[in-house]
């Protein structure tokens, strides 16, 4: 059986938010869980807050004896500092990474996983819920500012789009196996009721879809 390592961020980790305590916590049964008890031999190394560079150094002082490596990232990566928005909304604003660095970072990564003879595979960033993320993030800020910035909550869904067009790009030229979860999910009917109240996370019916989806692919 193949041994496969997963390095993605909170949403494979099966972090999910609770609105009932109003945070964010664990949820045992999530995507990459049922995928192990179907069988499957993985190592999950999915971290909260996991950026491409944080993905490096995991795979860097991992074991790299695995066939496959699964790379779920770019979710972070495209996001921003909100309280310097809120504060700020009339300067530039850099994103955790930019998304240069977050290409030659990407394709430096799966070139380096190549190097060991293990096989990379890209998922795709599961879309944000703009509406819903918009009221999670201007929580405790000020609203009128971070909407200043963005001049419409379509922008969050258009930036992370691009993000994720990267991961498109580096799949094709590297002949890589691509994991379609943002349009798997995109093509759910009624996508609302697979997200938490961040618009970030996906819950219990969107952990099952990542389970889903991602037992065609590997």
């Amino acid at each position: 059986m193949k041994k496969i390592q997963v390095v993605g961020d909170s949403l494979l980790k099966g972090v999910i938010y609770d609105e009932t305590i109003s945070r964010h916590v664990l949820l045992k049964e999530n995507g990459i869980s049922m995928l192990i008890d179907a069988g499957f031999d993985i190592k999950n190394d999915a971290k909260f807050g996991l950026t491409i560079a944080k993905a490096r150094k995991i795979i860097e002082n991992s074991s790299l004896d695995m066939d496959e490596i699964i790379i779920e990232v770019g979710g972070n990566d495209c996001d921003y500092n909100w309280d310097d928005v809120s504060n700020n909304p009339n300067t530039i604003h850099q994103t955790k990474t930019p998304i240069d660095e977050f290409r030659d970072s990407l394709e430096s990564l799966v070139q380096f996983i190549l190097s060991h003879q293990i096989k990379p595979i890209l998922v795709s960033i599961p879309p944000l819920d703009d509406q819903l993320f918009f009221n999670f993030i201007s929580k405790n800020r000020q609203k009128e500012n971070i909407m200043s910035f963005l001049g419409d909550t379509k922008m969050i869904y258009y930036h992370q789009r691009s993000y994720n067009e990267v991961i498109e790009r580096v799949a094709k030229q590297y002949a890589l196996t691509y994991i379609p979860l943002r349009e798997t999910i995109e093509a759910v009917s009624n996508v609302k009721e697979i997200y938490c109240k961040d618009g970030m996370h996906l819950n219990e019916r969107g952990q099952a879809i990542i389970y889903d989806t991602f037992k065609r692919y590997i």
